[in-house]
Parts: structure tokens; C-alpha cells; sequence
């Protein structure tokens, strides 16, 4: 289940690995988010999540700055996505749920891979409709769990 999570984390880290400074500025439409503000919110929810069930995991979690770019980004998502194993790691191994949340761990980790999942799809086609689909190397290798 933690794997699960760790999986769907790197997954997400690989997308934003292979996204270019300028393309963060890149919205759907004039009154969607931006790139930078999809991945943020990601990194946001993350931090929204583990603050109740582990508030020493989270404080050193800041915010994504308003101009951050790729680099930036990778290594918030990449404390983020430590604290949430972290997390996860406690709350199978003393069989509890994490606060908030009322269905099984199991549930959550669903959820959060779904939500990220949305997220992931809304960069891609972020890009696309601005003329820069991603590589077909990395389209697939966001598919390729076995090797992430």
C-alpha cells in the first residue's frame, strides 16, 4: 500500500521532470490554473492531509512560491512525497486512518492517486493545447509503474 503511494509520487515527480520552466505559466483557459498553480495545489493537498495526522511531518513543509520553478517544484513535491510515506508507513503499521479521512487507508491511497492522477492530466493537456505535447517517451513512461 505505502509502495502503492511511493509509486504514483514518483510518477508525478517524473511528469514535472520533464516540463520546462515555461511551460508553468501555461493555463487551459484565461481563468484555469496555471501549471505552477496545478502543481502547487498538489504539493498544498499534500501538506492539507499529513498536517492533522503528523504536524512534525509537515512543518517543514512550505509552500510552492508564486515563481518557482521546475527544480523548486520537484523538490517540494519530493519532501512532500517522503512525509506522505512517512505517514502512510505509520498509519498501516499502527492500522489506524488518517485524520480527516473516513473510509481505510486503502481508500485514501486511492484517493490520493486519483487525485493526482486528475492533476497529472490536466498538465498534459495543458501542454497540448498549447502545441507542446509531451515526448511520446515520456507519455508512456508515466504508464511504466514497474520501472518508477
Amino acid at each position: 500500500l505505502v509502495e502503492t503511494w511511493a509509486i504514483n509520487d514518483r510518477v508525478t515527480r517524473y511528469l514535472v521532470a520533464a516540463l520546462a520552466d515555461d511551460d508553468l505559466a501555461l493555463a487551459l483557459a484565461p481563468k484555469h490554473r496555471t501549471i505552477r498553480a496545478i502543481l502547487a495545489h498538489l504539493h498544498a493537498v499534500r501538506r492539507a492531509w499529513i498536517a492533522p495526522s503528523d504536524a512534525a511531518l509537515a512543518a517543514p513543509l512550505a509552500s510552492v512560491p508564486d515563481d518557482a520553478d521546475v527544480a523548486t517544484i520537484i523538490a517540494a513535491l519530493d519532501a512532500s512525497g517522503a512525509a506522505m510515506t512517512a505517514m502512510l508507513a505509520d498509519r498501516v503499521a499502527t492500522g489506524t486512518r488518517p485524520s480527516g479521512f473516513r473510509p481505510p487507508t486503502a481508500a485514501f491511497v486511492g484517493y490520493l492517486c486519483a487525485h493526482e492522477g486528475h492533476h497529472r492530466a490536466q498538465v498534459i493537456w495543458t501542454r497540448k493545447a498549447h502545441g507542446r505535447p509531451l515526448p511520446k517517451t515520456v507519455a508512456f513512461g508515466l504508464w511504466e509503474w514497474g520501472t518508477r
